[in-house]
């Protein structure tokens, strides 16, 4: 998990959240290979191992500052098998994806495993069944429901135009990846670290939603900058938004490069200055914040681990594309 001389030049957004990483942040890859047993051992040429050493512990570790092991062991599970499940459909037919993510969908919700559910499937089922018992059943439907939105409309998304070797619009591009940059079901996992989780209403509340679409928009741009080199040498790296706007606005680089930053500055202006104004919400005022502040940490999490790593796998967070 290395970048190139071009990728480690490359300018990194700012952020004006500082948020520290969990203390135990590095003990988390240690406890990883344990929490997820043996359910990616099926895959080929080694990639269950990869997993194991692929730095996700510490991608929870520098997301989410706070939480005891007990919270954060099904955060650590999500990451794996969301990222297992992007990359086992990487080039699949989006029907096959659409599939893989509705059955993700159900076992999250209790739904027993079946003979020809594979490891990663099976990883869901155990960790679906520990969610259930921590959160109320409302959440766990918001969360099942982030999970497949990431897989049909974020993973599913990108093979259509990856096995075409066709490179979405600007537009397109942005769309898919603030799905499949994993952004939706993390900002539902910090509910873990409230004092309670949110309120369905709250929670739906079409302000709380652009939020958590802008940290999303913040996320998928820093990432597509981090592994643009790699996307243009590994073809088809088409689902990348600096690749979409040299392809079809004809900018060089260094310009797509520039337009990222100004897109991503954007997004931080716009997110602050709706952080700044959050509606009243009655009793749940003090939670709504708390969980404003989690989600802000979010672009400046990733920004630390691809400094921590000098590195970019699949999602959550790296994927490039």
């Amino acid at each position: 998990m290395t970048t190139s001389g071009s990728e480690q030049a490359c300018v990194p957004p700012a952020y004006p959240w500082v948020c520290d990483p969990h203390p135990e942040a590095e003990l988390l890859d240690a406890r990883l290979p344990e929490w997820i047993g043996d359910h990616l051992d099926f895959l080929p040429d080694g990639a269950g191992e990869l997993y194991r050493t692929a730095g996700l512990g510490l991608a929870v570790g520098v997301v989410f500052p706070r939480g005891s092991p007990e919270r954060l062991r099904p955060v650590v599970r999500a990451f794996v098998y969301c990222t297992a499940l992007h990359d086992f459909h990487r080039s699949a037919e989006p029907a096959r994806t659409a599939r893989a993510a509705r059955r993700a969908h159900d076992l999250l919700l209790g739904a027993a495993t079946e003979a020809d559910d594979h490891g990663i499937l099976r990883l869901v089922a155990v960790a679906g069944e520990e969610l259930r018992a921590l959160m109320p059943a409302e959440f766990t439907v918001r969360f099942a429901a982030s999970v497949q939105d990431f897989l049909a409309l974020g993973a599913g998304r990108e093979t259509t135009f990856r096995r075409g070797g066709v490179f979405p619009t600007v537009e397109e591009c942005l769309a898919i990846r603030e799905y499949s940059i994993g952004v939706g079901f993390c900002a539902d996992l910090f509910e873990l670290f409230l004092p309670r989780p949110l309120p369905s209403g709250v929670a739906r509340h079409p302000l709380l939603a652009r939020l958590r679409q802008l940290a999303a928009r913040m996320s998928a741009l820093q990432n597509d900058m981090f592994t643009a080199e790699r996307a243009r040498t590994e073809p088809p790296g088409v689902v990348n938004t600096l690749l979409a706007a040299e392809h079809h606005w004809g900018l060089t680089p260094r310009r797509s490069h520039a337009y990222a930053l100004l897109l991503n500055r954007r997004a931080v202006e716009e997110f602050a200055l709706l952080r700044e104004e959050l509606p009243g919400f009655g009793p749940e005022d003090a939670l709504v914040a708390e969980y404003v502040e989690r989600i802000a940490c979010l672009p400046g999490g990733w920004s630390r681990w691809y400094a921590m790593t000098r590195g970019a796998s699949a999602t959550p967070g790296p994927d490039a594309g």
